[in-house]
């Protein structure tokens, strides 16, 4: 029986924010990606080098105006409108860079973790595939629920003049990058999504459609952590 040949080493660009609950669970997957010969490259604060780079990456670094990743109590977690700010005013301040960065090592497939908002953009300006990768649950809502959701925040935060800048801001960047999906659908229904969780442990599992892949969890030795 003849070998079959070997995909072509890629090239992998893997977005993420600086918390080490989304970093982490990405190493293992980083790892296996670069063992089998693809070479990623991944963006995140130099706060993270020492762990992208002890399972092979390249770090692409950038400055972020998010809360450090060990000072909890600055994230506004009781405020849903302030954590969707914030993470609207981060992926502003780093799409600059990360464009200049990947439009001259421009990749194959971008990874991103669902908090970093920049992937799909980025995936969208350079014509590649895009796969977002969910740390947590994810919704398996249908179009109808989503709406329904939507209109609730939209009568929750009517009157608060955050909600309206946010809305216009995150709008605001799609349209400049030519995307038209709305803001929902942008960042809460992902093309493709990898969910290193059992499909067990997911609310509803049954109903999440095959855009979701629950694929477990892969870990590595972490070896940086001295394990």
């Amino acid at each position: 029986m003849a070998a079959t040949a070997s995909p072509r080493p890629a090239h992998i660009a893997v977005l993420n924010i600086p918390a080490h609950g989304h970093v982490n669970p990405t190493l293992g997957i980083v790892a296996e990606l670069v063992r089998r010969g693809h070479r990623v490259s991944y963006a995140v604060p130099e706060e993270f080098g020492p762990q992208v780079r002890a399972v092979g990456a390249a770090l692409v670094p950038y400055g972020t105006t998010l809360p450090a990743s060990d000072r909890v109590g600055d994230w506004p977690s009781d405020d849903p409108v302030a954590m969707m700010r914030l993470a609207l005013r981060a992926a502003v301040s780093v799409l600059p860079g990360q464009l200049r960065a990947f439009d001259a090592d421009p990749p194959d497939l971008v990874l991103h973790d669902f908090g970093a908002l920049t992937g799909r953009l980025l995936a969208h300006r350079l014509k590649v595939w895009c796969v977002c990768l969910s740390t947590t649950h994810v919704s398996p809502a249908t179009p109808e629920e989503r709406e329904q959701r939507q209109h609730l925040f939209e009568e929750l935060f009517l009157d608060d003049p955050r909600w309206q800048e946010y809305r216009h801001g995150f709008r605001k960047l799609l349209d400049e990058a030519g995307i038209t999906l709305s803001v929902d659908d942008y960042t809460g229904r992902p093309e493709r999504c990898l969910v290193p969780i059992p499909r067990f442990f997911q609310l509803h599992g049954e109903r999440a459609d095959e855009r979701y892949a629950f694929t477990g969890p892969c870990l590595g030795e972490r070896s940086h952590q001295g394990q």
